[in-house]
């Protein structure tokens, strides 16, 4: 690059920036004259820029700080990246040739990480490269015509952005108040659409759904509101949409797609919950222990266990009955939502809060179209935090309904089987008695015996008299309380009669604690108390 480059029209530009910074022509022309000075002496030593334009503009900016400096002038207003401001527009006639300046660098730079990323490389590739409009278009393979628009958005957009007091939003939640939970009926396994606990793993993907619950934004909104570049927004937001966590409308706003429960909507259901708990779960109780033997005789395994731990299973899966029949009543499409992908699943959150009581309770289950297996973790003395829990194998299930089907012994068993046996044993889901093979936990024969079925026949008058009118009532009260308290977007939804069933499930730790508070259920000594939260139904 020789001073043929540094020709009249560039002169001129130095000189209108000039200018208008300094206000005087005067002192405009002495500062052109010491830049144009400083260029040609570098050129003359040999020195040739890549990107004359920006070098050009590079050095005007510090000969400019200089002037400030000797001035006086605080430099606040003046640190603008003015490579942006002044860059030669090269072969456009057509764009609006607007000057931004007088900010600071760091609203210039804000407004660059709010950009959307086609936006973003435009804009760079134009005015910090210095790349012709024919240029950028082969690039992107954009027509020119888009290419000017976009520039001409762009430069708008951020001279209005660099005019306005743009603050932080606040978010509806912080992360580390959120409790994310995940209901998976299937998944792929396969990272990272097929994980669903992996896709709100990391600090930004939460940040962004707990913003667009009650706030829907556009990227650049979310951009705005969290301190997050768009580059950042964007790729956080691939796995979300895919998932369809985050749902994007026509307009370009971005709203989250499942409930948050704040705490004060969580305390009114608990509330609700163990008043109603106080009057059935008595009830309860009284009618199963007044038909015990009668349910004895149905032949189940481990029927003949003691009341005190067989009641664990029984209280267990009466209030699983009572929800699964509200499900039924009210037509209530419980399944989990049908992923793009294929998989099966949701996502629970709700804001922690202090309970004056547990009322936790988890489930690992494991089913095929044969059998199910359920070990049930509850918050009643030190059941949540025992050691044992247990998630069965498929594998492992599948053996087990081979065992009990076809009275299987151990001396039966392949290499591979009693692998699994072992692995059963260590779990204390079974025992092994000189060659018998023995389950620690109630079965039902469902399939050829139906023995479920005549459990449940059994204690009939729960399903058909004033404990399940109440426990219905309580499903009705705890809708409208969700309802009252969720963004108009799933009020009156399938959502919220989900988010109202899985309130219901504080039954189960509401009745046992109640069981075990008035001795109806003990727990056992031992490494094996786990067992006492395990049944099975082939």
């Amino acid at each position: 690059m020789n001073d043929v480059s540094f020709d009249e029209e560039k002169l001129q530009k130095l000189f209108y920036f000039s200018l208008k910074k300094t206000g005087n022509a005067y002192e405009a022309e002495e500062l052109v004259q010491e830049t144009a000075l400083e260029m040609l002496k570098m050129l003359g030593k040999g020195y040739n820029p890549v990107n004359f334009n920006a070098w050009m503009w590079t050095v005007v900016r510090k000969r400019y700080a200089r002037w400030c400096k000797s001035k006086q002038i605080k430099l606040s207003r003046y640190e603008i990246d003015d490579m942006f401001d002044y860059a030669e527009i090269a072969g456009d006639d057509c764009i609006e040739d607007d000057i931004i300046y007088g900010e600071d660098i760091n609203l210039l730079r804000r407004e660059l990480a709010l950009m959307t990323k086609d936006y973003r490389e435009i804009v760079v590739s134009y005015y910090f490269d210095s790349k012709k409009i024919e240029t950028i278009s082969e690039m992107t393979g954009l027509p020119k015509g888009t290419i000017k628009r976009k520039l001409h958005e762009a430069r708008k957009n951020i001279k209005e952005g660099m005019k306005m007091a743009r603050t932080k939003g606040q978010r509806s939640y912080a992360p580390e108040e959120i409790w994310f939970g995940y209901n998976i009926n299937k998944t792929s396994g396969v990272y990272p659409l097929g994980t669903p606990w992996n896709l709100l793993k990391s600090l930004a993907s939460k940040n962004i759904v707990l913003e667009a619950y009650n706030n829907p934004s556009t990227i650049e909104e979310l951009s705005l509101a969290l301190g997050i570049a768009s580059p950042y927004i964007e790729d956080e937001l691939k796995n979300l949409l895919e998932t369809e966590v985050i749902i994007k409308h026509n307009n370009g706003k971005l709203e989250t797609n499942f409930v948050i429960l704040d705490a004060e909507t969580q305390k009114k259901m608990i509330e609700l919950t163990e008043d109603t708990g106080k009057q059935i779960c008595p009830l309860i109780c009284g009618i199963i222990t007044k038909n015990i033997n009668q349910i004895r005789k149905i032949g189940f395994i481990n029927s003949d266990m003691p009341e005190e731990y067989l009641y664990w299973t029984l209280f267990y899966v009466t209030i699983e009955k009572m929800i699964f029949k509200i499900i039924e009543d009210k037509n209530i499409d419980y399944s989990p939502a049908k992923r793009p992908n294929g998989d099966e699943w949701d996502i629970t959150a709700s804001e922690n809060w202090e309970a004056p009581i547990g009322y936790n309770s988890f489930c690992n289950r494991t089913n095929d179209e044969n059998s199910h297996f359920d070990h049930f973790k509850i918050d009643v003395s030190d059941m949540l935090k025992i050691e044992g829990e247990y998630g069965m194998s498929g594998n492992g299930l599948f053996l087990l309904t081979d065992i009990i089907r076809n009275n299987r012994v151990k001396s039966s068993l392949d290499t591979s089987e009693n692998k699994i046996v072992d692995s059963l044993v260590s779990n204390h889901v079974v025992t092994i008695s000189d060659d018998t093979i023995k389950l620690s936990f109630p079965v039902f024969d469902e399939s050829e015996k139906h023995e479920f079925t005549m459990y449940h026949d059994v204690i009939r008058e729960i399903y058909d008299g004033e404990v399940y009118k109440k426990f219905t009532n309580v499903y009705e009260s705890i809708y409208k309380i969700i309802s009252g308290a969720l963004p108009a977007r799933f009020k009156n939804g399938s959502i919220t009669s989900k988010e109202a069933i899985g309130n219901l499930y504080n039954f189960r730790c509401i009745l046992l604690r109640y069981a075990y508070e008035n001795g109806i259920v003990k727990i056992p000594d031992g490494n094996d108390k786990s067992v006492i939260t395990m049944y099975m139904r082939i």
